[in-house]
């Protein structure tokens, strides 16, 4: 093994998920209650975004392309819809409330 790019300020705990939203940017959900948004053009750098509101751990990300609206799924507190035309709002320390569905315990959600 070995390691290719260490990032030390990517997420404080492991990442559960990565999902790509086009070619070159991407999601990343952690037990750290995070979601980062990533471009590998400058993937060295920092995160895009850190899109933070979950209470546990984020197991799922999805997309729908068509509305620019990323999804989030927690283990504790359910489904988080954050628009990714606004990426920079979510540049602040600021916790979001953005909780559109309450589930408790789910694994995995998908669009469809």
């Amino acid at each position: 093994e070995k390691q290719v790019l260490a990032i030390p300020t990517a997420h404080h705990d492991g990442v559960n998920v990565v999902t790509f939203l086009d070619s070159s940017v991407f999601a990343t959900g952690s037990d750290d209650s995070t979601v980062r948004i990533w471009d590998i053009r400058r993937f060295a750098d920092k995160s895009l975004g850190v899109l933070k509101g979950h209470k546990g751990w984020v197991k799922n990300v999805e997309v729908d392309h068509k509305s620019g609206v990323l999804f989030s799924i927690a283990f504790t507190d359910g489904v988080r819809k954050w628009n990714l035309d606004d990426l920079d709002s979510y540049q602040s320390e600021e916790i979001y409330d953005n909780l559109i569905f309450n589930i408790k315990y789910p694994v995995r959600l998908r669009i469809s």
